[in-house]
């Protein structure tokens, strides 16, 4: 049988002509492959009198615009097929008609412009070959096909060397050692809706000096990094690509500059997506889920811009280490155990409007300085933000903390950061102080907290000042604490129903100034056990023309009394 026109049939469904009354009806077919059926066709296997035998025979023949079109009669074709000419090369069908490189070589070379590759199963490649491998292409197509490796070859399933203006489209790669696609030196190139798994190293690489290709569409499961951008490859984008149960990576950031990665979900992988020695990348609008880590920023990675993102459900959300100067703006970081952590040698962070909810942990602060918290909404976690380890410098300002079954703040062994004009609701306590020094809580609103702040255990040289503190069960509690300054602030109403509550109660805790606040209605005002401290100028719920009287606890189980000598006789202003 010559089975001419069967291929007729095919191109002409290609092409999208109208099919006659041949047929039982008139059908319009729309085109569906940009493959260009200018030249003549010649055809590979088949049965016809003058159909070719080899694959590379046909070619040799063809002249540019020309078609090669494969039959599967004949199939598997053991060749080792070059394609240096400008011609489309098509396979009947992508499942039956098998190219077998004899693992030897690279199984198709492609080294022309506008050469379209589509239909084939593609495998056998040799060791350190591809089997596609293209050297500088330009304006080629590779699409549908199936591209089958062996996970033990250090080999590639499409590797695209010095090639611009490509497209690889619609394949299925698996099983590959080293990448399921290999880009380098190339740019300007598509690589959209590719399904890539069991590839050991990559799924997708953009490596050395390849930049702005697109990368969209794709799914990559079970690679090592499923998409990397690999030393000085930059204007890349990857958008709306499902990455999952990477061995790895799902997006990886290796020393390269100004990436975008957006729209994509990246789920279920040891990192979602990570940078290293990497900088001004935008990482944006992803769904960053089920990961051991959802982002990772890594040595020497600043100026890195992660925002809008959502990140749930990760063991850590987002974690740093030996990186500077990122962002983290407006992203939903949502039951994580951790959401941020930022980690030692790590500073200068912008964390700002971020949605930081249900986590163990919204932000912890590990040995870094100079952080910038600003303007975020903490609400339903463990701890709000935990600073640790001689964190410094670090500024907590303006952020909503709401409902907090812990801590809104917790700070312990650090010291000089500034927390202020924050505002602190219903969470067990605002701000808990634990072996800190010189930390500036400032103009801050609690309210409807257990403890609006706690100073425990060598909490000393801190200052408290212009706060407005109310309704909590207890407005400042101070165990063990000395030399702290509790300044022009306004207690209201701060009443519980137990001993360690009002506006201000003190355990062991010695040398304290409280100093021009106003104290109205709380249930007791202040109180203390075993401790001394200084008291002055201060409101005291009405108009006093005499010293005020503090009642306590002295060491001995006895009454004991501190004295406000110089009480204000108006409200003051603060």
């Amino acid at each position: 049988m010559h089975r001419k026109g069967l291929v007729i049939g095919i191109l002409i469904l290609m092409l999208g002509v109208n099919i006659g009354s041949t047929f039982a009806g008139d059908v319009e077919v729309k085109i569906v492959s940009p493959v260009c059926f200018d030249g003549n066709t010649l055809y590979v296997g088949g049965s016809g009198p003058n159909n070719y035998t080899t694959i590379q025979s046909a070619i040799d023949d063809a002249v540019d615009g020309d078609t090669v079109f494969v039959f599967d009669d004949s199939s598997p074709y053991y060749e080792n097929v070059v394609v240096d000419k400008s011609i489309n090369l098509i396979g009947e069908n992508k499942e039956t008609t098998i190219i077998d490189g004899g693992a030897s070589g690279n199984v198709i070379f492609i080294s022309s412009l506008n050469v379209h590759l589509s239909g084939f199963t593609v495998f056998n490649c040799g060791d350190w070959n591809a089997n596609i491998f293209m050297d500088g292409a330009i304006n080629c197509s590779i699409t549908d096909n199936i591209i089958i490796g062996n996970e033990f070859g250090l080999i590639d399933g499409i590797e695209i060397e010095y090639s611009d203006g490509n497209t690889i489209k619609n394949n299925s790669i698996t099983n590959f050692y080293q990448s399921g696609i290999h880009l380098y030196v190339s740019s300007h190139n598509v690589i959209e809706g590719n399904v890539i798994t069991s590839c050991y190293y990559r799924g997708i690489l953009i490596h050395y000096f390849s930049s702005n290709n697109s990368i969209s569409g794709n799914t990559c499961i079970e690679t090592g990094n499923a998409i990397e951008f690999h030393t000085n490859s930059q204007g890349n984008i990857a958008f709306e690509n499902t990455l999952s149960n990477s061995r790895e990576c799902g997006i990886f950031f290796h020393k390269v500059v100004n990436n975008y990665a957006y729209n994509n979900e990246v789920i279920y992988n040891p990192t979602g997506i990570g940078t290293h020695y990497s900088h001004g990348n935008f990482i944006y609008s992803n769904m960053i889920a089920n990961n051991s880590k959802g982002f990772s920023c890594l040595q020497d990675s600043y100026a890195n811009t992660i925002s809008n993102n959502t990140i749930k459900s990760n063991n850590i959300g987002i974690s740093t280490l030996q990186s500077t100067s990122n962002e983290i703006i407006n992203n939903d970081i949502i039951n994580n155990e951790k959401g941020i952590d930022i980690d030692s040698l790590s500073d200068s962070y912008y964390i700002i409007q971020n949605n930081i909810k249900e986590n163990i942990i919204g932000i912890q602060l590990v040995g870094t300085t100079e952080n910038n918290i600003s303007s975020n909404l903490l609400e339903g976690n463990e701890n709000g933000i935990l600073l640790r380890d001689e964190s410094m410098y670090n500024l907590i300002f303006s952020n909503y903390f709401s409902e907090n079954i812990v801590n809104g703040i917790n700070a312990e062994f650090c010291s000089f950061n500034e927390i202020t004009y924050n505002t602190f609701i219903d969470n067990k306590a605002g701000i808990v102080l634990t072996d800190t020094e010189n930390i500036t809580i400032l103009e801050n609103t609690f309210t409807r907290n257990t403890y609006g702040i706690q100073l425990k255990e060598n909490a000393n040289k801190n200052t408290i000042n212009k706060n407005i503190i109310q309704r909590n069960k207890c407005g400042i509690y101070a165990v063990d604490s000395i030399e702290n300054m509790i300044i022009k602030n306004e207690l209201i109403a701060n009443r519980g129903f137990h001993l360690l509550t009002g506006g201000i109660f003190f355990l062991r805790s010695f040398n304290n100034t409280v100093h021009q606040n106003n104290f109205k209605r709380n249930f007791p005002n202040a109180r203390f056990i075993i401790s001394n401290n200084t008291w002055s100028n201060n409101y005291w719920n009405r108009p006093r023309v005499s010293k005020k009287s503090i009642f306590g606890i002295g060491s001995d189980i006895l009454p004991w009394v501190n004295y406000d000598y110089n009480p204000s006789f108006f409200p003051l202003i603060i």
